[in-house]
């Protein structure tokens, strides 16, 4: 075997360790920002009930069947949406593996649940187009006035949607190259 082609196996060994340490770097990362995410996905559902109820006797205070839609959505979305991100990120396996097949193996397994986070924020866009369109729907009944402050929930749910779709498209796409690069380096170490 000549010199050269031992270097090169050696600086592509090299490059495969950086390259694995940094997606390790990254891993750890991920999975304290999963574990802050959760606790914060928590409080808001627990938040949405609370303000939904208080939305609630507010509207019926006032008379506003918009403002008691709202909140009757707020208190019974938010909770559902916090349940849904824990249930993703109970499911997520645990990373205990420190060789670089099981970084790698642990990076793929936090791509798949950013990906299904990714379809549950696609699915919570849905649902607040969906609730401005059933405001609007009951709006001719009367029970919901079709007024400044119907528009400016339905603007704010829209956009917030809008936002959700394209936060979810670029995650998404983040993490199918993430996963992409690590399949391929997991293939290179069998």
């Amino acid at each position: 075997m000549s010199d050269d082609f031992l270097n090169d196996m050696r600086r592509n060994w090299r490059e495969q360790d950086a390259e694995v340490e940094h997606i390790a770097g990254r891993l750890r990362r991920g999975l304290l920002i999963s574990r802050l995410m959760l606790w914060l996905e928590n409080g808001m559902g627990a938040f949405g009930l609370v303000f939904g109820a208080w939305a609630v006797s507010h509207g019926a205070a006032m008379k506003s069947g918009v403002v008691i839609l709202a909140g009757v959505s707020l208190a019974v979305f938010a909770p559902l949406c916090a349940w849904l991100a824990w249930r993703a990120r109970r499911a997520e396996p645990r990373w205990e593996d420190e060789t670089p097949q099981g970084v790698l193996a642990g990076m793929v397994a936090r791509t798949r649940t950013v990906e299904k986070l990714m379809r549950y924020v696609r699915l919570q866009g849905w649902m607040l187009i969906g609730l401005s369109a059933a405001l609007w729907a009951v709006s001719p009944t009367g029970y919901v006035d079709a007024d400044r402050r119907l528009v400016f929930i339905t603007v704010f749910f829209v956009l917030s949607a809008l936002g959700a779709f394209a936060w979810a498209v670029w995650r998404s796409r983040g993490a199918r190259r993430e996963r992409a690069r690590c399949e391929r380096l997991l293939a290179e170490f069998r």
